[in-house]
């Protein structure tokens, strides 16, 4: 279960009892469009030089992680099982 949520910049508030009557696909639902205010509200309120050099450094450590794990290590990671034959 949830715990209470405030969604600040939608002004939405969810709690445990409130999210039991939703169904996983609404409660999904309401956390993107959260997640979607709050990124453009952050985007407002940095500056693009900002948010684009943390953007940057997310990026550029995604790349760098890849490049370092084998196709085994990156499947056991995920908790995938690794088979030769793909």
């Amino acid at each position: 279960m949830l715990k209470t949520k405030q969604l600040k910049t939608t002004n939405l508030s969810l709690n445990s009892m409130e999210e039991s009557k939703l169904s996983f696909k609404e409660i999904n639902q309401r956390e993107r469009e959260w997640f979607i205010d709050y990124w453009v509200n952050y985007m407002k309120l940095h500056s693009d030089k900002e948010w684009s050099e943390q953007q940057n450094v997310l990026i550029n450590s995604v790349l760098k992680t890849a490049t370092q794990l084998s196709r085994k290590e990156y499947l056991q990671f995920k908790g995938e099982k690794f088979s030769k034959n793909v």
